[in-house]
């Protein structure tokens, strides 16, 4: 055994035979001392290796669009990579990498002899992953909050891709060719990877008969019949399209009940990358829509009907909310009864909203007030008496609109009914008791965006006017603010080197359409050839839009052209470029400040608590190692990429030798230790990271979404890697040493008679195998593709009954935790039990 005199791992033990001899408790503690260190170590280089996929994955790319509507030209910029391919390519190999080189060391360091530590901890961390993540996930929202899964085509394809490659393995290892891989079934394994990559990319694309979840939603019911209020956003909405896709009534006012078909933009969601790296720097330091809340109408009674009887005349409004754009002069509200055998005086009185005052957002006419009414005070009158007589069923109220030349927010105001007189025997009024009247603004403060894509600056002018210009309506004052940036890819402009940087607010008065900001090169810049900078528009503010082209922010291109641009060196891209090599070197000397100071800083570093002192003097050599990796400036990012890589590839092979002396001392067997210890240890960033997702992002798409994705990423490279390298091995050149070496190899330490001559050379053993002996694995694997198809059927479930796949009500949030809990532990009980 690798714990006892004579034995050893690929790195440990560090001091040979006499370690070996060390007390069994001092030895326990010391390897799980340092597993524990070397998790905090793999998290931090795991961070740094997220900053570089995200450097890679963030590249973007200059397009020219045409506007529809317009026939307008215009540069936009979009994502080189795709987010689904990203997600399951680089985002995938980020969060996965500990594992997959775990299962690729443990190869290479058994002589091309498969393991059973790689393997578990990759089925281990694959359970803890999609039920252990996601049940923390479910409740880690507030009471109430639901989340779903937006891209349910991409999630489908993972979701079935992650059984079926635990499945493929339960097939190549029992039904195939049992406890062994061939060399055929370990390159398929691996191939199942780009071939995953393609359809889920399909799938996000609609291609091959995918289809996904359309951004064009029909708002059948934009207020319900149980009278809740509109919010601002989809009031905003809806503004936009009643002209077009509705009519209107003489008095200009549409009902809200009316189905609506509107396309909404997909709001810019942060990527699984940012999240965990935010949660590994929690871990080692301390220190576009709100939800919609829906209101009830004051006096709204939502309580069940009582039955009516025969002879009760039942009065209301006709409809309980109402809509009206505010140049349409007045709102008429209809006022019924369904029995008209008697008389009926009733009163109605108007109840300003928070931002709709009587004679400000609307006004009565005293010729429709009737003698007798109360108007609350002083002032104009509020309300009137309505007078039904026999036979008559309705009447109407007519409320003026006040228009103004000035953006508002939409305004609210209710009208409400009392005070009814009827000989009658008996009326009610039920839940139509108020209407809700929403003036929608029709003063539109526009839309702002720069007036070209790009500007030419010259070291020989030294500053380019920037104009910025308003379209489509220009009531009210709005505001935007500015900014310079950094180029994104390409010969990039830095900072107080080749520009100044500047970033301000631009103000647009009420009627102004064009506003300017002035970009200046230093007097100090040395000619570097053609360099990119880009200018942003941000944050309108005053009810003004950015163009729904560019999304939350409007960039556009500022491109110095220098002298030294028109030489041959410099078109031909051999140009030296004397600020990036200042400006990475800065890079790699910042690196070294934040990994020596606490939470990175001099100004934190003073101000650090106890505790803080201590995680950080813990980490400190780790953080002044994983400093010398590239910064993810170089190369694109690919640099830092392949150092860090190479990185976590050492620090795994270390794990995988602290794991194996752990089990060994204290007798565990490397199945055990890898689903619970490694895989927990490799999996804790992971949970911060999706945990922090499902609380800040709209979907479920980082937290749950990616978890399959994960998982199918990690058997098909993981093992398929790995498997197709031992299989090959193994049937090239079997003579020799070679073939005499496997013959005798035994199968497990604790029975010296079963050798792989005695256990699998039936067949004279010409050739040799790649031998992977189902026993627990295959137990292990089987009772995760059961608890792993179960869970996703959980969160079908889940979103068909309406709670989303995480969130939702506390009770059924609590019971699907709980659950998701068993099968973790139910998966763990039944892995061990078949081990020992």
């Amino acid at each position: 055994k690798m714990c006892e005199v004579g034995g050893k791992g690929l790195l440990l033990p560090l001091f040979g035979d006499s370690e070996q001899e060390w007390a069994k408790g001092l030895r326990v503690t010391l390897y799980l001392a340092g597993l524990a260190w070397c998790f905090m170590g793999v998290a931090i280089v795991a961070d740094v290796f997220m900053s570089a996929i995200e450097a890679i994955t963030s590249k973007t790319k200059s397009v020219t669009v045409q506007i529809e509507e317009t026939g307008e030209t215009r540069k936009v910029r979009i994502r080189v990579w795709n987010d689904t391919v990203a997600n399951l390519t680089l985002m995938a190999l980020g969060s996965s990498a500990p594992e997959i080189l775990l299962s690729v060391i443990e190869l290479m360091g058994n002589n091309f002899y498969s393991g059973s530590l790689g393997p578990s901890t990759i089925v281990g961390s694959a359970a803890f992953n999609l039920m252990g993540i996601t049940a923390i996930c479910v409740i880690a929202l507030p009471a109430g909050e639901s989340r779903i899964i937006k891209g349910m085509a991409v999630f489908g394809t993972t979701a079935v891709a992650s059984v079926f490659a635990y499945v493929w393995l339960l097939i190549i290892l029992i039904v195939i060719s049992k406890d062994r891989v061939e060399m055929w079934e370990g390159i398929l394994t691996f191939l199942f990877f780009p071939m995953l990559v393609t359809f889920s990319f399909a799938a996000d694309k609609q291609m091959f008969g995918f289809t996904k979840q359309s951004a064009a939603h029909l708002l059948s019911a934009v207020t319900t019949d149980a009278g809740h209020t509109l919010d601002r956003w989809t009031a905003h909405k809806i503004r936009g399209m009643l002209s077009a896709v509705t009519k209107k009534n003489a008095a200009g006012v549409f009902t809200i009940s009316e189905k609506l078909l509107e396309t909404i933009s997909v709001p810019v969601v942060k990527s699984r990358a940012y999240y965990r790296m935010a949660a590994t720097r929690s871990m080692f330091r301390r220190g576009g829509m709100a939800s919609n809340q829906v209101q009830k109408a004051e006096g709204f009674d939502d309580s069940p009907e009582e039955p009516v009887p025969p002879d009760c005349v039942l009065v209301g409004f006709s409809e309980p909310n109402y809509q009206v754009m505010e140049n349409a002069g007045k709102v008429v509200l209809t006022v019924t009864r369904d029995k008209a055998d008697h008389e009926m005086k009733i009163d109605w009185q108007a109840v300003d909203g928070p931002n709709a005052v009587l004679g400000v957002a609307y006004s009565i006419d005293g010729a429709t007030v009737e003698a007798g009414v109360a108007t609350n005070g002083p002032g104009p009158a509020r309300g009137g008496q309505l007078e039904f007589q026999a036979g008559e069923f309705e009447k109407s109220i007519p409320i003026q609109i006040i228009d103004d030349a000035q953006f508002n927010e939409d305004k609210v105001f209710t009208v409400e009914l009392s005070n009814v007189v009827t000989p009658a025997p008996s009326y009610r009024m039920g839940k139509k008791r108020v209407a809700t009247v929403t003036i929608l603004n029709d003063d539109l403060p526009g839309e702002l965006s720069f007036e070209q894509d790009f500007w030419h600056i010259t070291s020989d002018n030294k500053k380019v006017v920037v104009n910025v210009v308003r379209k489509k309506g220009f009531a009210g004052c709005v505001t935007t603010k500015y900014q310079t940036i950094d180029g994104k890819e390409g010969r990039t402009a830095h900072k107080d080197r080749d520009y100044v940087h500047c970033e301000g607010t631009l103000t647009f008065e009420h009627g102004c359409t064009s506003m300017s900001f002035v970009v200046q090169l230093p007097e100090s810049r040395q000619p570097q050839g053609r360099e990119v900078f880009h200018v942003q528009l941000l944050e309108p503010t005053g009810g003004a839009e950015f163009p729904k082209m560019y999304g939350e922010v409007v960039e556009a291109d500022v491109i110095i052209d220098d002298q030294l641009g028109k030489s041959a060196l410099a078109s031909a891209g051999l140009a030296f470029n004397h600020d990036f090599h200042a400006v990475a070197a800065a890079s790699y000397k910042e690196q070294f400040i934040q990994a020596w100071y606490i939470n990175g800083s001099p100004e934190e570093n003073e101000g650090a608590g106890f505790l803080d002192r201590v995680i950080h003097y813990i980490n400190l050599p780790w953080k002044l190692i994983f400093a010398s990796i590239a910064p993810p400036l170089y190369a694109g990012g690919w640099l830092c990429f392949c150092m860090s890589l190479a990185y976590i590839g050492a620090l795994t092979a270390l794990v995988g030798d602290l794991a194996g002396m752990v089990g060994c001392v204290i007798d565990i067997p490397d199945e055990i230790t890898a689903i619970t210890l490694v895989a927990l240890g490799t999996s804790l960033p992971d949970t911060f990271a999706s945990m922090t997702a499902a609380r800040q992002d709209d979907t479920a798409d980082n937290c749950v979404g990616n978890v399959t994705g994960s998982n199918s990423v990690n058997v098909f490279l993981g093992l398929g890697l790995p498997w197709s390298i031992g299989a090959i091995y193994w049937s090239m050149g079997f003579d020799g040493d070679k073939r005499k070496d496997w013959l005798e190899k035994l199968v497990s330490a604790d029975d010296p008679t079963s050798t792989y001559f005695s256990r699998f050379c039936q067949d004279g053993c010409e050739t040799g195998s790649f031998i992977v002996p189902a026993g627990s694995l295959g137990v292990s694997v089987g009772v995760f593709s059961g608890c792993a198809t179960a869970t996703l059927l959980t969160l079908v479930f889940r979103r068909a009954m309406g709670w989303g796949e995480l969130g939702g009500p506390r009770g059924p949030a609590l019971a699907t935790a709980c659950f998701f809990g068993i099968l973790w532990l139910v998966y763990i009980t039944v892995s061990a039990l078949q081990v020992l």
